[in-house]
């Protein structure tokens, strides 16, 4: 089971005060398990809980992997479209006969948004 923080932030993360600031529970609880995270890389929650400190409910992740796991699940607010629908929207858009514009209102995205997709502007690291 989940083991909450007392104590959360405005986005419901768990929070502790230490070194006279305020830090994120899971990362300190992270930490002291298992060492320093290393750069480019976030502790997440395989609970989706943000309050859980519970040691066995973290993994680590890039920021690339936690934006495919919040659009995967509906929960990111600035990323619509998973890995696969890039894909999917490059390789239409490659293949010809079908509009900037007519993708994005399949997608429910803005045009620039596609433009900055197929133009390999946008979520380079998506490949293939």
């Amino acid at each position: 089971p989940c083991v909450l923080a007392t104590r959360v932030n405005a986005a419901g993360y768990g929070v502790v005060f230490r070194d006279g600031r305020e830090q994120r529970a899971h990362r300190l609880v992270w930490i002291e398990a298992h060492g320093p995270i290393p750069p480019g890389h976030e502790i997440r929650h395989r609970c989706d809980n943000p309050p859980c400190v519970n040691v066995d409910h973290l993994f680590i992740g890039t920021r690339h992997d936690n934006i495919d796991d919040m659009a995967r699940k509906g929960r990111s607010p600035n990323r619509k479209l998973t890995d696969e629908q890039i894909r999917a929207v490059r390789a239409r858009y490659a293949s010809g006969g079908v509009s900037q514009q007519r993708l994005a209102d399949e997608y429910g995205v803005h045009q620039t948004c596609i433009s900055g997709i197929v133009r390999n502007r946008r979520w380079k690291y998506v490949t293939g």
